[in-house]
């Protein structure tokens, strides 16, 4: 018997090591093909570059810090920040296998376990997502770290895996906030099993959930005092404002909110109270688009089928209820702000659970019609399970293919990705061209990131004031490309040498460029039939005052 458990344990070990390896490769695969980094990602990078300077700016309300702290340490080895924090996204993506195995082998069977973590390996957001400079794939890994380990401690009460499982949904917390909703869920969950339970373990159960309670304060707490000292005000998180300023902007149709001069950041009530329809439509909206983007609808009626199918004991109805705790966030994200493949991708697991389990289960009832299958001793190989991993690995073949970049020999367009890599292109260009030190003004952060440059964000305002808080903030040149056109038309007659003339042009003053405007003179143009084009206006160059 200690043989055959010893066995076990290395099969084990074998198995989540090569869901790893799978996941890992697949990831590096196509790690070439992402060139450009997100606009989200630059505000990671720059916390990580405060913590590696030793600046106590590492603290940020919008962006926690174990993620940056992740890309700092890899950015020890790694001098190059961007690929450090896609790693960073590479290995934690990949960790995500094992715990959605162990989830799906404690829950269902081993078959379940493995097929949910391969098509995790695969599945285009998840391993999209795992190669971008974002805290996706390190918050979910932690996630459902934790949410195991706290499985673990409702099975067998044990003060060390609540305790454990604490530290993994601090650690969650300090990622993304909104794992505060799924332990919430998780703990309701616990009490109320708690009081099911036999009174004899009912303070087994008691320590075990206090453990793990007291793990979780351990990391949030000291965060919430850093959140203080930071806004003036305790709050459990520095950026749902921002967040939902993006979500008005869409229901009032009015772009770029958050960055109106003066905008103050405001809550849930304030949206409540001074738009009372916005939940409606905001949620309707979602609702629609979450049906057509979160998976397909064979996923869907496999998940339905391995939800349902699941069991009618009282353990399974409990686990049911348990894994549903995952979704808690979703409510406040569909009612209050904007959903995406970026933010859906959390709910993903469950439904990789479910609809393994509701593949095997399919097979199973087809075996069992046609009389064949023998007795399946444990962690013994099947027909089915050999159909189901054989249909998976159809499916992993397939996804592989679908998502190979297609037309690799075409050449680039704007309208490709939405200028994300020509914004690269523009800031490459401005670092080339534009003197040194130079601080910019654009609306895009990574023409500023790509550029080297010192950079402002440019405000929603009126040209008259977008000019007066750049001569502030002492501002040299302001970076005006083709694509503003649709969000600060406001910019009028700045536009004029990016729509006239030659289709393709580069042009730098050698001494004082052409004033469109008074204290604005043109500095360099650059256009190209794949590019929006970029117009660079110097400003205030010897001033200190507003230049109108």
């Amino acid at each position: 018997m200690f043989i055959d458990e010893k066995h076990a344990i290395k099969q084990e070990r074998a198995i989540m090591l090569l869901l790893f390896a799978v996941a890992m490769i697949v990831r590096l695969w196509f790690l070439p093909t992402y060139r450009v980094i997100s606009a989200d990602g630059i505000g990671y990078l720059s916390v990580a570059r405060e913590l590696m300077n030793g600046s106590v700016s590492f603290w940020s309300a919008n962006h926690p810090p174990i993620y940056p702290a992740l890309i700092a340490f890899t950015g020890l080895f790694v001098p190059d920040m961007e690929l450090a924090g896609r790693l960073v996204s590479i290995f934690m993506g990949s960790l995500l296998a094992i715990p959605l195995y162990l989830l799906g082998r404690d829950l269902f069977s081993r078959e379940v376990g493995i097929i949910a973590a391969l098509v995790a390996a695969v599945w285009p957001p998840l391993r999209s997502w795992s190669c971008e400079v974002m805290s996706q794939a390190t918050y979910l890994t932690l996630l459902l770290a934790g949410f195991y380990l706290f499985l673990l401690m409702v099975r067998l009460k044990r003060p060390l895996f609540g305790f454990l499982s604490g530290i993994f949904m601090g650690l969650a917390y300090l990622t993304r906030p909104e794992v505060l909703m799924v332990y919430a869920a998780m703990l309701l969950f616990g009490i109320v099993r708690l009081c099911f339970e036999a009174k004899e373990r009912n303070r087994q159960a008691i320590v075990a959930l206090l453990s793990g309670l007291a793990g979780f304060l351990l990391l949030l707490v000291p965060y919430l005092i850093i959140l203080k000292a930071i806004t003036g005000s305790w709050q459990l998180t520095g950026k749902s404002g921002a967040a939902l300023a993006d979500a008005l902007s869409r229901y009032l149709g009015h772009p770029d909110l958050k960055r109106e001069l003066g905008f103050r950041s405001f809550g849930y009530l304030d949206v409540l109270k001074n738009y009372p329809d916005f939940i409606i439509h905001n949620a309707s909206y979602n609702l629609a688009k979450a049906w057509q983007i979160f998976a397909p609808k064979w996923l869907w009626g496999m998940a339905f089928v391995g939800f349902v199918w699941a069991g009618t004991s009282r353990e399974s109805l409990w686990e049911r209820l348990f894994l549903c705790s995952l979704f808690a966030p979703l409510l406040l994200l569909i009612s209050f702000f904007f959903v995406g493949p970026e933010y859906l991708q959390f709910y993903l697991p469950p439904f990789f659970l479910w609809g393994a389990h509701g593949l095997i289960m399919a097979l199973s009832y087809v075996v069992a019609l046609l009389g064949r299958e023998p007795q399946q001793a444990p962690y013994q190989m099947t027909s089915v399970s050999y159909a189901a991993l054989s249909l998976t690995a159809v499916f992993i073949l397939f996804s592989l293919v679908s998502q190979m970049p297609k037309n690799s020999n075409k050449p680039y367009h704007y309208s490709d990705d939405g200028a994300r890599y020509d914004q690269k292109r523009l800031g490459l260009l401005l670092k080339e061209q534009l003197p040194s030190g130079s601080k910019i003004m654009s609306r895009s952060g990574r023409i500023i990131f790509y550029s080297g440059l010192p950079g402002v964000d440019m405000p929603q305002a009126s040209l008259n004031e977008i000019l007066v808080t750049a001569c502030k903030e002492r501002v040299r040149f302001l970076i005006v490309e083709g694509q503003l056109i649709a969000i600060r038309p406001q910019l009028g007659e700045l536009f004029a040498p990016l729509f006239s003339g030659e289709a393709k042009e580069f042009y730098r003053n050698k001494g004082t460029g052409p004033e469109l405007l008074p204290g604005v003179s043109l500095y360099l143009v650059f256009k190209d039939p794949s590019s929006v084009g970029v117009a660079v206006y110097e400003i205030c160059q010897n001033a200190n005052l507003p230049v109108r």
